[in-house]
């Protein structure tokens, strides 16, 4: 009788140790993926430099340190500009009616999508020179 009372509970263990691992193992790999992007409050005081694939390079000036505020596009013109942080590694920039998808792989750089409302999608690459 012991025997049929001990089986179901070496079933029961066995699970919840397998149940157990998968979720530290899952856990632990998103702990590693390194944390790039700048948190909103300290994004600015730098240039931001935007070159798309097979296209124009574009340097932005951000003055001011934060969330929103006013860059200035080199040779051009100022315009008005939200930013926010939106993991570890992603981020988005709004500058005036373009959006501006950051996957951030270093502390300095990454790739973007520039997305223009009825506009073909851009890629390419960021930097960021202080």
């Amino acid at each position: 009788m012991k025997q049929y009372f001990i089986i179901p509970l070496l079933i029961i263990l066995v699970a919840v140790v397998i149940i157990t691992s998968c979720k530290k193992s899952s856990k632990s790999s998103d702990e590693n993926i390194p944390d790039y992007a700048l948190a909103a409050a300290d994004f600015g005081g730098f240039t931001l430099q935007l070159t798309e694939t097979g296209g124009v390079t574009q340097k932005w000036n951000f003055i001011n340190k934060g969330d929103s505020g006013t860059v200035t596009l080199v040779g051009v013109d100022d315009y008005l500009y939200t930013y926010s942080k939106s993991s570890k590694n992603l981020s988005v920039l709004k500058v005036s009616g373009k959006e501006f998808d950051m996957s951030w792989t270093s502390a300095a750089g990454g790739t973007f999508k520039e997305l223009i409302p009825n506009a073909q999608t851009k890629n390419g690459v960021f930097a960021i020179t202080k």
